[in-house]
């Protein structure tokens, strides 16, 4: 493995997604030395398009976003190394970092890591997403479904919520917990108010252009979706940030302060793996304020 004997940089991003782009963007401009390392696969690049993304009347694809921040990071000088970082440390407040044939060394760190998504285990994924059957954020896309025939896929307090929060955009809402746990009476009862209907079979799965088809095993009963609503959960990646001592909380986000530090001096987060609204605008919103605190940090140095 080879290691590096130059100064260490002024920061590392690990993570290309739009929290770390904006930040390369901003450290770019403050004129400062940095690498950004993105393994090439994530999360926003699954967003076949978004109409809630301020300045883009028509809505963008994630790929098509990510593309042209990369483009404009790059136009002001920023270097981006496809590979992963597998592992972070810290000594005498420089951290080093391990890729697969080289050591990197930096005085700060921004992890924009991001949160990967339970996704069912029955349907083709990808090609559902792409041609929206299969949806992750409510919060993102409510809008177009409106007066669809809506499922939510999940059995916790979340998946509650969501078919919920859904509820404001069609009559039409189920709750299907796959056989994979029950809910309570009162959650029950209070499902029946709003509206949504309960399914709490096993079920199989299969999907057309035309919609998703959900068939309850024992009894054979066919319920037909125009879209389904995912909400078995997300796994934040902040094991980084765990192996140097950074504290997360009990949904495994990293805790960062006002200026998106997390509680490890010099090791920044921004995007999903931290906790609050999943959403491209608060990720850039959180990179600019961490990019902005960085800059001012190692210039106090």
């Amino acid at each position: 493995m080879t290691t590096s004997h130059q100064e260490p940089l002024d920061c590392v991003i690990v993570g290309g997604g739009p929290a770390g782009l904006t930040a390369a963007i901003y450290l770019a401009r403050f004129r400062r030395r940095f690498l950004l390392v993105d393994s090439g696969i994530g999360r926003a690049t699954r967003i076949p398009i978004s109409r809630n993304m301020p300045g883009y009347p028509q809505g963008i694809d994630g790929g098509t976003l990510v593309n042209r921040m990369t483009l404009q990071a790059q136009t002001f000088g920023t270097i981006i190394e496809r590979g992963t970082v597998r592992d972070l440390r810290e000594t005498n407040k420089i951290f080093e970092l391990r890729l697969k044939n080289r050591l990197i060394h930096a005085r700060t760190v921004l992890l924009a890591t991001g949160t990967v998504d339970a996704d069912p285990p029955t349907l083709n994924v990808p090609s559902l997403i792409a041609n929206g059957l299969l949806r992750y954020c409510p919060i993102c896309d409510g809008y177009e479904v409106r007066d669809y025939r809506i499922g939510v896929i999940g059995a916790n307090e979340h998946a509650v919520r969501e078919a919920q929060f859904l509820r404001s955009y069609s009559e039409d809402i189920s709750l299907l917990t796959m056989g994979t746990g029950d809910v309570s009476q009162d959650t029950a009862k209070q499902l029946a108010r709003s509206g949504i209907t309960l399914i709490s079979e096993r079920v199989e799965m299969s999907a057309t252009g035309q919609g998703v088809y959900v068939t309850e095993r024992r009894t054979d009963i066919i319920h037909t979706f125009d879209t389904l609503y995912v909400a078995l959960g997300s796994k934040p990646q902040s094991m980084l940030g765990t192996g140097v001592g950074a504290v997360v909380d009990s949904e495994g986000s990293l805790v960062v302060d006002a200026n998106n530090q997390t509680t490890v001096p010099g090791l920044y987060a921004a995007g999903d793996v931290t906790a609050g609204l999943n959403q491209i605008s608060v990720a850039m919103g959180q990179a600019a304020v961490s990019a902005t605190a960085i800059h001012n940090q190692l210039s106090t140095v």
